[in-house]
């Protein structure tokens, strides 16, 4: 058992706790000095909980402070004002001792009992920040017709604060943090049950009530969800609540806004939905899932209904050049096209927003898709929604399909040139069924049209020029030298093995060294003269090796020749076609010559073999033969400097060693 030294700190907080429970009864204060000193209390409570080094000690200075702030809070509902100032503070003093550095622990206890004290400080700031905010509303608007509905809406905004904060904190953290959820979901209870006992509540007050608490539950359900893939990305159970958060704050804000300005709701929810995009952007990629998904499903609830609308528009414009090239444009035309729906400027304007926020905070390629679409649906409803003149679903029609087939020129992927020539299709057929009012009309707008297809057309054409093929391979296929075809891959002697096509590093000589040291190395022919070995046409036949690495016999080859000794020494071109050709038998491959040594063999071996030097015995006039480092001795070896071949002057010019003759 530990001594009891150690509880003396514990037994001094629980008594100095008692003595402010009964001191105002006690000494006969006045009301308010009750909730002044339990709050006073609660904070020095809560502060030393953060400094005491002991962990028994810490929690029972939470379990204080606790206790002397939720008497605090019930002893101040006998005034607005004194509840607004109890709850003030608690707040205050929480998000004060929650944010402040805390202390260092050495030990892993310590340090885990620190942060649930800061947690608790901060729950505490979450739970008092609602009641705080409805009872200030109360003390300016209580007495105001619809004052409750007022207290409500401070009450929902204060709300979302706190419940954003929670869902942040769980997602950065990737744990759940019960303090903080518990003053979160203490204040949403409260608010709740305020809007159930509201006398001035309606039906909308109850639904936003009721997201909040779905969202409290949401942000305690959240370990408990299953991940998914949505969009491309990985969506958790955190990212599903902080979703949940969001709704609920974007429905508390549009009730705020309606209460100020009546009649702007669509595009109030537009406008929140592009707002939370924006400030999504600024968040890091984890934190941003969670809000983006919210603002989505709104987004989306708010485009069905004013696409909705866009589309019936549209139709009674083009109702309204019936009968064709007759229809009347007098002031009963907008009259005609607004048969079908009537709606405002919110229809268009929330479009358009909607298109903008999900270019910005949708993943791509969903995003421009939806944007794309998004402004075609905003181009077609704009002449109903604005009140405009016969001439503007034209005129609208024709710049929406200009501007959209321009963008779908600068797309980087199939589907989003796909998506936004459909949408720019869409916007021109509605300009196009829009000008059946006359003849005149028709005819410019389908030749603006045709000129605008025709300037899209070029646009794309040059920026593909600039682009460059994307079939194109990025480096240039290397060639062998001058006039020769290039090289794509090249085989090794091992079976199944393939040498890389070359690239452009290859051109360092460090680097070609060390890959010719590592390719494996052929060895000469030793075969006696006289044997019959294969012609080898292509640079695929070649002589394999097996796993073990031991030669396999050659391919059969169509053609076969004999290779015989020369006593005579081969010289001019001679040296370079026998040459080349002894090293074609040699590596297994067709090594091509250069294009003036050809013209050499050709004219050589046209004046004859004893020219060309491929006769037995053949010496130049004047002199013995003399080796030549670039004929036979360079390309084919030492012993295959002494080995002549008679060539067809056809295979030669063919750039082929498929026919040989023997002498």
């Amino acid at each position: 058992m530990p001594p009891p030294e150690r509880f003396r700190p514990d037994v001094a907080v629980i008594g100095a706790t008692l003595l402010l429970l009964v001191a105002p009864a006690a000494f006969g204060l006045s009301w308010l000095m009750i909730p002044a000193l339990a709050v006073a209390g609660a904070v020095i409570a809560g502060a030393l909980a953060m400094r005491v080094p002991e962990a028994h000690t810490a929690w029972v200075c939470l379990g204080a402070a606790l206790v002397l702030g939720l008497y605090a809070a019930a002893a101040s509902l006998a005034r607005p004002s004194a509840t607004a100032l109890t709850l003030v503070a608690i707040a205050i003093a929480g998000a004060a001792i929650a944010l402040l550095p805390r202390p260092h622990r050495a030990d892993a206890e310590g340090d885990f009992v620190t942060r649930r004290v800061s947690d608790a400080a901060a729950g505490g700031a979450l739970f008092a920040l609602p009641g705080a905010a409805a009872a200030g509303a109360a003390i300016l608007f209580g007495d105001l017709p619809g004052g409750a509905t007022v207290v409500l809406v401070m009450s929902f905004l204060a709300l979302a604060v706190t419940l954003g904060y929670a869902a942040i904190t769980q997602v950065a953290r990737g744990a759940q943090s019960p303090p903080l959820l518990v003053g979160a979901t203490a204040g949403a209870v409260a608010v709740g049950i305020a809007v159930l006992r509201a006398p001035g509540a309606t039906t909308i007050d109850l639904v936003i009530g009721l997201l909040m608490v779905i969202a409290a539950i949401m942000l305690w359900a959240a370990p408990r969800m299953d991940d998914r893939q949505t969009f491309g990305a990985d969506f958790t159970g955190a990212d599903a609540a902080a979703a949940a958060v969001t709704i609920a704050g974007i429905g508390a804000v549009a009730r705020a806004v309606s209460l100020a300005s009546d009649g702007i709701e669509v595009v109030t929810l537009a406008l929140l939905v592009f707002a939370v995009a924006v400030a999504a952007r600024s968040l890091p990629d984890e934190w941003r899932r969670g809000p983006v998904a919210g603002a989505a499903t709104v987004g989306v609830c708010t485009g069905v209904y004013a696409g909705t609308m866009s589309v019936v528009g549209a139709v009674g414009v083009i109702r309204a050049a019936d009968p064709p090239w007759r229809a009347v444009l007098d002031e009963h035309w907008l009259t005609n096209a607004q048969q079908l729906a009537t709606y405002g400027w919110q229809v268009p304007i929330a479009l358009l927003l909607l298109a903008g926020a999900a270019a910005i905070a949708l993943p791509q390629p969903y995003g421009e898709d939806t944007a794309s679409a998004t402004a075609a649906l905003a181009a077609i409803g704009a002449p109903v929604g604005l009140g405009l003149g016969w001439q503007s679903p034209m005129v609208i029609g024709w710049i929406a399909a200009t501007g959209i087939g321009a963008w779908a020129a600068t797309a980087k992927s199939w589907r989003a040139a796909y998506t936004r020539l459909g949408a720019a299709l869409v916007a021109g057929m509605f300009a196009a069924g829009a000008s059946l009012v006359r003849p005149g009309a028709t005819a410019g707008t389908l030749v603006a049209l045709a000129i605008s297809g025709v300037c899209v057309a070029g646009f794309a054409r040059a920026t593909a020029i600039r682009r460059g093929n994307p079939r194109r391979p990025a480096h240039p296929r290397r060639r062998v030298g001058r006039g020769r075809r290039p090289v794509r891959v090249r085989r090794c002697r091992r079976r199944g093995r393939r040498w890389p096509a070359p690239r452009p590093h290859q051109h360092d000589p460090h680097r070609r060294a060390r890959d010719q040291r590592r390719r494996p190395r052929r060895r000469r022919d030793r075969r006696p003269a006289g044997t019959r070995i294969p012609a080898v046409r292509d640079r695929r036949r070649r002589r394999r090796r097996d796993h073990h690495g031991r030669r396999r016999a050659a391919r059969p080859a169509r053609r076969r020749g004999r290779l015989r000794r020369d006593r005579g020494a081969a010289r001019g071109p001679r040296r370079a076609a026998a040459g080349h050709l002894a090293a074609q038998r040699r590596m297994g491959t067709v090594l091509r010559l250069p294009p003036r040594q050809l013209r050499r063999a050709r004219r050589s071996l046209a004046a004859g073999p004893r020219a060309a030097g491929l006769h037995p015995g053949g010496r130049r006039r004047g002199g013995a033969a003399r080796p030549h480092r670039r004929g036979v001795r360079g390309a084919g070896g030492v012993r295959g400097a002494r080995r002549a071949v008679q060539v067809d002057p056809e295979t030669v010019d063919g750039h082929r060693a498929d026919r040989v003759r023997p002498r």
